[in-house]
């Protein structure tokens, strides 16, 4: 007996290929999952579309003289890691980058020793 696996089970055979025929030749369905996460993605693009733009013509700057922490990558090299804009984990501040400039901020890094200005 063949297995199937039924649903919105994607990535060949015995499941679906997730391919354009497969969503086109699906049955309709009342209330069906399948489009909740591109609905969603839809109204999450819709709200950003009208966001206020408060952060025009200003700057988020990230502190990485002080607060620069380095680890080592596979090959012994030096990186620099934790608090960072372009960091994806956790510890990395991209989420927030993102929300910045969805007000449209301009982001920043100070690398070198901060300076009083008067």
């Amino acid at each position: 007996m063949e297995k199937t696996i039924g649903g919105a089970g994607l990535g060949g055979n015995p499941c679906q290929a997730g391919d354009y025929v497969y969503y086109i030749s699906e049955k309709i369905v009342q209330n069906d999952p399948k489009g909740v996460g591109a609905y969603i993605k839809a109204a999450t693009e819709m709200e950003l579309m009208k966001r206020p733009q408060v952060g025009k013509g200003k700057t988020v700057l990230l502190d990485s003289f002080f607060n620069n922490e380095m680890k080592r990558d596979d090959n012994g090299q030096k990186l620099a890691w934790h608090y960072k804009w372009n960091e994806m984990s956790n510890g990395g501040f991209s989420l927030w980058g993102n929300i910045f400039e969805s007000y449209g901020a301009k982001l920043e890094t100070l690398r070198d020793a901060p300076t009083r200005r008067i």
